[in-house]
């Protein structure tokens, strides 16, 4: 029998600290405690961005790094990530299944805001569609954020 090869992609990840990549390196672990073939796939580790600006992440790589996954376990808002998920899933190139796991609004000032906004307007709901499992913090979150 194969084993389920899972894949969580986060923007951040640890020594950075902030909540997504704690959350994602967690669930890695606990998988792989029970036999799942997981991988955590960050610019932390192994993913190498194009460019970056803060925490945003241009990563075409993604095209081509998540084929080999059953399930590809997106960490939202990873922007600069998400859209090239969303891309691979609209085109057929990624055939795992998609959760998408929505940890928070994301708030700024400036051109994090408008990015910000603009990603949710042209990319939020598409993802949430071409989702095959959503995750959030509770049901009101998903419903009013």
């Amino acid at each position: 029998m194969n084993r389920v090869r899972i894949a969580h992609v986060v923007s951040t990840s640890p020594p950075y600290e902030g909540g997504m990549g704690t959350v994602a390196v967690n669930l890695v672990n606990e998988l792989r405690k029970l036999g799942y073939d997981a991988d955590l796939i960050s610019p932390g580790d192994g993913l190498t961005p194009w460019f970056r600006y803060g925490n945003a992440n241009f990563n075409p790589e993604l095209l081509w790094r998540l084929r080999k996954y059953d399930i590809v376990h997106l960490h939202y808002g990873f922007f600069g990530g998400t859209e090239f998920i969303l891309f691979a899933k609209w085109f057929k190139l990624l055939k795992a299944k998609l959760v998408v796991h929505y940890h928070n609004d994301v708030v700024g000032v400036g051109i994090v805001k408008s990015v910000a906004w603009l990603d949710e307007k042209l990319f939020l709901k598409s993802l949430f569609r071409s989702a095959d499992a959503v995750i959030a913090l509770s049901e009101y979150h998903l419903q009013h954020s």
